[in-house]
């Protein structure tokens, strides 16, 4: 239902100076006390102070406040089996919870999703494995069909990582996310730089599994 800039503002508490209609239900507001906001609904899902951002949907993660937030914000939100993450301007990504404040582009604080500590210990743990192996596998045909063709998401990732299976087509999937082509995954394993795959293939499983 689309609501009238008046109808916006009712809900607003603080004392403002200027309010601008941007879009469907979202509002531009200049507040008295020098922060800016945009208000989507009734909630400030942005709010700026200074050099600090703080992001909340007040318990309502829909698909267009998630939308708002990546277009009036520097801060671009995606999704992932129900869970939000945010892009940092480190590069990194960060679980999304409300009331997340930035400073510079990165959260002042972090909190996890339920589940996430324990898959950051079991690629930890994927990590420790391999390092106690004297050589890391190749491909082979005997892999995995999902990791060696690409076939699935990455449900059978985490299937990997709590048996400890170790091969060959993971490392170089891993390898070749990373932007490494065929002469140079050939290099490394003929010059046997171990430690360089075991980074680039605990960074590929953080990458997809810390996010969903």
């Amino acid at each position: 239902m689309k609501r009238t800039k008046k109808s916006l503002l009712s809900g607003v508490e603080k004392p403002h100076k200027t309010a601008r209609l941007l879009c469907g239900n979202t509002l531009k507001i200049e507040y008295e006390d020098g922060s800016t906001a945009i208000r989507f609904h009734d909630t400030d899902i942005i709010t700026r102070i200074g050099e600090k951002t703080i992001l909340n949907t007040n318990g309502f993660k829909t698909n267009t406040t998630k939308e708002r937030i990546s277009e009036f914000s520097d801060f671009h939100i995606k999704q992932n089996d129900w869970k939000w993450y945010v892009h940092g301007k480190d590069g990194k990504i960060y679980d999304f919870y409300d009331g997340m404040e930035f400073k510079n582009g990165i959260p002042l604080k972090e909190k996890h999703h339920k589940g996430t500590n324990r898959i950051k210990k079991l690629i930890s743990e994927y990590g420790k494995e391999m390092k106690k192996m004297n050589e890391l596998p190749p491909p082979d045909n005997g892999d995995c069909l999902v990791c060696r063709f690409g076939l699935g998401g990455n449900d059978h990732l985490i299937s990997h990582i709590e048996e400890k299976y170790i091969h060959g087509s993971l490392i170089v999937t891993a390898m070749k996310d990373c932007g490494y082509g065929h002469v140079q995954i050939s290099t490394h394993y003929h010059m046997k730089l171990y430690d360089s795959m075991i980074r680039i293939t605990t960074r590929y499983l953080k990458k997809n599994l810390m996010r969903g």
